[in-house]
């Protein structure tokens, strides 16, 4: 899930490409928004976000793995 929020702030601009609005009989307001992006930059976005997220975690394993060897 961490993953997934990280990748849908890094997608970029996305386009509106529909928007309906309706009120209902019991006066609540319904709204539907259909949104498009570039698929190659959401591509792109995951795999920055994949190898920031291996980074980190591999940092923290190399930590563990120091403290365990006692270096």
């Amino acid at each position: 899930m961490g993953a997934k929020n990280l990748i849908s702030q890094n997608i970029g601009r996305t386009i509106t490409v529909m928007e309906c609005y309706r009120i209902k009989t019991n006066k609540n307001k319904e709204v539907l928004v259909r949104i498009a992006y570039n698929g190659a930059m959401a591509k792109a976005a995951a795999k920055r976000a994949i190898q920031e997220e291996l980074n980190e975690k591999g940092e923290e394993i190399h930590k563990k793995l120091d403290e365990i060897l006692g270096w």
